[in-house]
């Protein structure tokens, strides 16, 4: 929809709306590099759920786009996302390979980016139905962007959304199902 947008109302070149983009990659590819050695020893809650936030709020900073912005309103939008799949990419491959014994690892990535792929997809769908829906009886270039942003605010709650969900699922498994049970010492073991 960005890229629609960057051009049938900026009228950029698709090579220019691709180029637009690339804060978006560069960032996931430093931040990735950086958080991988930074953060290998957290919890990955943190970190995944934490890049789900981040991207839900970098989603939600491109509702900032109306009919006079520029290509230039997207970059901090762009920059918070790549940052956030930046931390959360490496641990979720590190989970899920971790969760397979070694001979089964390429199974695991296959899984790992299907699943990626399909997320991909669904979100394309719901999205663009999302943005299809909304602003009919408007005209066309308030209709395109009103939809554009209702997709992108859709999108960031989503993302805040599911990093609570990461936060809340690991909070709830790490906690004890039943409380210890603490038994006193006999007295021959005391003397």
């Amino acid at each position: 929809m960005l890229s629609l947008w960057l051009q049938q109302y900026l009228h950029l070149t698709p090579l220019r709306a691709g180029l637009s983009m690339l804060p978006l990659s560069v960032c996931a590819f430093l931040v990735s590099g950086v958080f991988g050695r930074l953060l290998h020893d957290v919890a990955p809650q943190w970190t995944i759920g934490g890049g789900l936030v981040v991207i839900g709020a970098g989603s939600t900073l491109l509702t900032l786009i109306d009919l006079g912005s520029s290509w230039t309103a997207t970059i901090p939008g762009y920059l918070l996302i790549g940052a956030g799949v930046g931390i959360m990419a490496p641990p979720l491959v590190a989970v899920g390979l971790a969760a397979v014994p070694p001979h089964q690892s390429g199974t695991a990535a296959g899984a790992i980016n299907t699943a990626r792929q399909l997320g991909l997809a669904l979100g394309v769908a719901v999205l663009g139905t999302v943005f299809r829906n909304v602003g009919s009886g408007k005209t066309p270039g308030h209709a395109f962007v009103d939809g554009l942003n209702t997709a992108t605010m859709t999108a960031g709650v989503t993302g805040i959304l599911a990093g609570a969900l990461v936060f809340a699922l690991y909070a709830r498994a790490s906690r004890p199902t039943h409380a210890p049970v603490i038994t006193p010492p006999e007295p021959a073991q005391l003397a």
